[in-house]
């Protein structure tokens, strides 16, 4: 499991119209995640796609309505979990399946084998400790999806479809690529409010740091892992959480994952 910070970040509802990698090159979101899929088919040049799977409210227009379950509402750039009444949204949208409600499992409204049952990858939207996170995990079904975000911490958690267009695009890189359409879809900006100041407050080590090391050296590791949204405890205690979070960066970046942190690891968390 991973979970993206985009608690500083202004929310803009869009209706891409097309594959959200070609649009996040046009656009140049900071933070890109899939919505609703089409229910129908496919958009394509010769065929319009049916319209939306969950509820969708554009600008107090309700386009489709499958009923009044937790989903996400943006107000005035901002992006808020609730029904679809709830703070008269600008837009709404998901509101069927809402797996972790008030820090607890709650199941789907409706049964879909293919969607909840199979061991999908899994891509939503959330809170964890009062903040706005992406919640991403992979070959799981819904309900160990779920599981497994209580476990992190996440008190409220909307999946956004299970049906083939799952897309993130996370600060200049993609996470999970989707060529599908999806019929909507949410975008994030950096706020200009928020702070600028990204330093990391613990001092970069000059020796290597893996198992069973601590102090500062640890904290800093641990820190840019964090930053770099491979969870784990800011402690100085360099243990199992710590190097699974190291050997998964590693792997994912093209090093050796050996759980060592080197110059090359060093650097590479530093970009």
């Amino acid at each position: 499991m991973r979970i993206f910070d985009v608690n500083n970040y202004k929310a803009d509802y869009i209706k891409p119209a097309c594959n959200l990698t070609q649009w996040a090159r046009d656009n140049k979101p900071d933070v890109l995640i899939n919505g609703s899929l089409y229910d129908g088919g496919i958009q394509t040049t010769r065929r319009p796609a049916g319209p939306p799977v969950g509820t969708v409210l554009e600008n107090g227009r309700l386009v489709r309505h499958e009923g009044d379950y937790p989903g996400i509402g943006i107000k005035d750039g901002k992006l808020l979990f609730g029904t679809p009444w709830s703070d008269r949204w600008d837009y709404f949208m998901a509101g069927y399946n809402c797996p972790v409600l008030h820090g607890e499992y709650n199941p789907p409204a409706w049964q879909d084998q293919y969607v909840f049952e199979s061991r999908n990858y899994r891509i939503g939207v959330g809170q964890q400790n009062g903040r706005t996170v992406i919640v991403t995990d992979d070959g799981v079904t819904l309900k160990q999806y779920a599981q497994n975000a209580i476990r992190q911490g996440v008190t409220t958690l909307v999946n956004l479809d299970g049906g083939g267009s799952r897309h993130l695009y996370y600060n200049g890189g993609l996470v999970y690529q989707s060529p599908r359409i999806p019929y909507n879809a949410l975008a994030f900006y950096k706020d200009a409010a928020a702070p600028k100041d990204n330093a990391c407050p613990y001092a970069e080590p000059t020796r290597t740091v893996s198992w069973w090391s601590i102090g500062e050296g640890a904290k800093w590791v641990q820190w840019q892992l964090t930053r770099n949204n491979y969870p784990c405890d800011v402690d100085g205690y360099f243990f199992a959480k710590s190097v699974a979070a190291l050997k998964a960066f590693q792997s994912e970046h093209g090093l050796t994952a050996d759980g060592i942190c080197g110059p090359l690891t060093r650097e590479e968390l530093k970009k």
